[in-house]
């Protein structure tokens, strides 16, 4: 025998063109029909309940048989949507809700639904579609675990990567600041710049990772225009020298003055891979980095007298370049994708002009913020290292479970401390921390046997008989964002990246410093 509300629905849909174009605009699992003068009663398709599993002849047809069934709390949204459905036509009432199959399972369930209103507009009845989306959600959840897993390895990779390469460029710039030889210095040069591109390409992996999976956080603030001139200029002149062209840098004879409002991180990121762009794809003549003011903007240029580009908006797409096959030219094609991206998310203009067997000109144009006063952005690379050679830091502990990273730092503080110790792990930092009571500087690993550096600081903080709290700085090969916020959270005052070099290490303990007091 037919229930009354299912009489009554198929009059209604015979009766009202808005309700039979609902459904057929519905891909339906089940249909239901709800009584809301008389709100116990609500009819459910037979499909519906064979979605679930359960036999629809033994169903009355009641609202409290699918309320039984329901995730409590997808049915508080359910009805909380309801409310305000029939409070106001125009919310949707349309939801994903998770019911429990007779075979104890979940079923996830498109719920979606319209009020049937009377003459006064008060709703009296609401009629619904499901769409069982199990599958779906099956599937998204193992596109959720395979994106885990991807982070996961780059995690992994960069760590991995990092730390030997850590090695390279520590040890590297140790070599650099003790040797006397000019012949050598050349060597010692290219070593470093070989081991700056690597990281280079690291970096730019795990920026287009980030980008592809919408979780590149971006920090907008002023920042002097010298600052990132000066660290791309020095990171690629030797290399440009060494292909035998020019470098040249030229910009307002108080280029000093100038900020743009940006990420320095990202924008040395975007100027770095455009310089080395350059370089790559010039053979002869000259590469430069420009900057000039407009207007309310400052336009930082890099022009080189290259072969040109062919299909400008080609080489912004992923993994693409002009003369793939060339081997003097290879590379990942994904510099200029990651410099359009950046540019896009940072709100930057990017503009680039082209002429076969002349050259090619690409300019960044950023918001010019300031340019009335000086901003102290450091001083110029001699007396930075005027400075250095003056900085103490009393007594630090170095805290690495790699042997290779302890003499490194160790290296790099000679001279700049009056005491030095050297732990193997988290354990072995809280004894000594314990033993001693007065570290100034505290250089703690984070990834360790024994105790890990999140465990290890957390307890050296909490010690009460310490004579002064130590500035504690996180030094790991990990750079993600969550690791850096992890940090702030169990009390460290910085965060330094491996690989670094000696002026990293003496400007991130100079910073930490300098918050704290």
């Amino acid at each position: 025998m037919q229930h009354r509300l299912e009489q009554e629905l198929y009059q209604l849909i015979q009766s009202n063109a808005d309700i039979f174009e609902f459904i057929e605009h519905s891909s339906l699992d089940g249909m239901w029909y709800w009584d809301l003068e008389m709100p116990e009663h609500e009819w459910m398709s037979p499909k519906f309940w064979q979605t679930l599993g359960y036999d629809p002849s033994e169903k009355q047809h009641l609202a409290s048989e699918w309320q039984h069934i329901i995730n409590q709390k997808d049915l508080q949204v359910a009805f909380e949507n309801f409310t305000k459905h029939c409070e106001d036509p125009n919310h949707p009432y349309d939801q994903v809700v998770r019911y429990t199959h007779a075979k104890g399972h979940t079923v996830w369930v498109r719920c979606r639904g319209i009020a049937i209103r009377n003459d006064d507009g008060q709703a009296v009845r609401m009629l619904g579609a499901h769409t069982d989306i199990t599958e779906l959600k099956h599937t998204e959840e193992k596109l959720l675990e395979t994106i885990k897993s991807r982070e996961l390895f780059f995690a992994r990779m960069s760590h991995e990567i990092r730390t030997p390469l850590h090695g390279i460029i520590g040890l590297t710039d140790i070599l650099k600041e003790k040797n006397k030889d000019t012949e050598l210095s050349l060597t010692l040069e290219t070593i470093s710049a070989c081991g700056d591109q690597l990281l280079t390409l690291l970096n730019d992996l795990l920026t287009l990772s980030k980008l592809n999976d919408d979780k590149l956080s971006v920090s907008v603030e002023p920042v002097p225009v010298n600052e990132i001139i000066n660290y791309v200029a020095n990171l690629y002149q030797a290399r440009a020298h060494a292909k035998g062209l020019e470098f040249k840098v030229s910009g307002p004879k108080r280029i000093e003055q100038l900020a743009i409002q940006t990420d320095k991180i990202r924008m040395t990121q975007i100027i770095s891979n455009l310089v080395n762009n350059a370089i790559k794809f010039t053979s002869s003549g000259f590469v430069e980095l420009k900057v000039v003011t407009q207007e309310q903007n400052v336009l930082i240029s890099v022009i080189d007298s290259g072969r040109g580009i062919d299909d400008v908006d080609g080489v912004f797409k992923p993994y693409q370049q002009e003369n793939q096959n060339r081997e003097d030219e290879a590379g990942t094609g994904l510099g200029l994708e990651i410099v359009n991206r950046l540019c896009g998310e940072l709100g930057h203009g990017l503009d680039v002009q082209s002429e076969a067997g002349v050259g090619t000109s690409v300019a960044i144009s950023c918001p010019l913020i300031l340019r009335a006063q000086r901003i102290d952005s450091g001083d110029s690379d001699q007396e930075e290292s005027q400075t250095e050679k003056q900085m103490q830091f009393g007594k630090v502990l170095v805290v690495d479970d790699n042997e290779i990273n302890r003499e490194i730092a160790n290296s790099m503080l000679q001279g700049h401390c009056s005491h030095i110790d050297l732990a193997a792990d988290g354990q072995e930092a809280l004894a000594f921390s314990i033993l001693n009571k007065d570290y100034d500087v505290i250089l703690m690993d984070l990834n360790m046997p024994v105790k890990d550096g999140y465990r290890a600081s957390t307890e050296i903080l909490s010690l009460t008989n310490l004579k002064k709290e130590p500035t504690i700085i996180a030094v790991s090969a990990d750079a993600f964002d969550e690791t850096i916020e992890a940090c702030k959270q169990v009390g460290m005052h910085q965060h330094l990246k491996k690989p670094f070099t000696k002026r990293h290490l003496f400007k991130a303990i100079e910073q930490a410093q300098s918050v704290e007091s």
